[in-house]
């Protein structure tokens, strides 16, 4: 299957780097470091809400 990224390969390579300062466990961050991130993203709340919302109807993961 072949996959349309929205973004070029480097910009990939870069928002990859940024995910691995958060020390990533076996590919996972917690909800809290991604929330402390998301946060320090300079985007709006509203944006932040809208991808909440996205991650919590289709990502769910059982604990």
């Amino acid at each position: 299957i072949a996959h349309t990224w929205a973004i070029t390969p480097e910009e990939r390579d870069k928002h990859d780097q940024k995910f691995d300062t958060l020390s990533p466990s076996m590919g996972y961050v917690s909800g809290e470091q991604s929330r402390k991130f998301f946060l320090q993203s300079g985007l709006p709340k509203s944006v932040l809400y809208k991808c909440h919302n996205i991650y919590h109807s289709c990502c769910q993961v059982s604990r």
